[in-house]
């Protein structure tokens, strides 16, 4: 199964959703800035950059795990995303990572990555992270209960 979490810039929240997934950020605790700071892809995907999948690594249920910057296309990724899917017999489980996005993240990435003004956006989106890190642990952890082992989608 493919499992894609995606994003309005594909630099934050998904990111950090598939980081938490592969278990390359921990589950049980909050981690440091630094820590998130240091995964490869958080806020390296540019504006050109939208629309393509990047590719994070394999699950222990042998799940590929993707990251998507979608800009504003949200009402049509997953539909279409789920259409490519019967159409080429593909189980792919797509999980809109902004549903956890909290007003600090909002506006620090907005300040860092639209803006680029990284000196006051990225203090506040890492602290937003942090803030909201128990919801993306606890929507990966139902994400894995339910879709492990090349499990049927609903």
């Amino acid at each position: 199964m493919k499992i894609i979490y995606h994003c309005y810039g594909g630099a934050h929240s998904s990111v950090v959703m598939a980081a938490i997934h592969l278990g390359h950020l921990p589950m049980e605790r909050i981690p440091s800035s630094y820590e998130i700071m240091n995964m490869p892809l958080y806020e390296k995907q540019e504006g050109e950059e939208h629309g393509a999948f990047f590719y994070c690594g394999r699950d222990e249920f042998g799940n590929d795990v993707y990251v998507l910057g979608r800009r504003s296309l949200n009402l049509v990724v997953e539909p279409v995303l789920k259409y490519l899917a019967t159409k080429f017999a593909e189980k792919i489980l797509v999980v809109n990572a902004v549903t956890y996005v909290n007003l600090p993240m909002k506006i620090g990435g907005f300040l860092s990555r639209r803006l680029k003004l990284i000196f006051l956006g990225r203090p506040l989106v890492l602290w937003g992270t942090r803030k909201t890190y128990h919801k993306f642990t606890a929507e990966v952890k139902k994400i894995k209960e339910k879709f492990n082992v090349n499990s049927s989608l609903p």
